[in-house]
C-alpha cells in the first residue's frame, strides 16, 4: 500500500492528547492517527444525525 504525506492543524491540547496516545500505544503519530480512523470506521455507526458506538453484536461487520 502506498502512503502519502498530508497535513492538518491541531491545537496544542490536541497535540498533547496525540502524544499521550503515542506514548500509551508505543506508536508514531501516523500510526495512532491511522488507529483512530480504523476505530471510527469499524466501531461507530451513524444513527440519524448522531454517531454512536456500534452495538457489540455488529462489531465484526466491515465496510458499512
Amino acid at each position: 500500500m502506498s502512503k502519502q504525506v498530508i497535513s492538518f492543524r491541531l491545537s496544542e491540547a490536541e497535540l498533547q492528547s496525540l502524544d499521550l496516545a503515542c506514548a500509551r500505544f508505543g506508536e508514531s503519530r501516523s500510526q495512532v492517527v491511522a488507529r483512530a480512523i480504523r476505530s471510527l470506521v469499524e466501531e461507530y455507526v451513524e444513527d440519524g444525525k448522531t454517531v454512536t458506538r456500534r452495538p457489540y453484536w455488529l462489531a465484526d461487520i466491515k465496510g458499512d
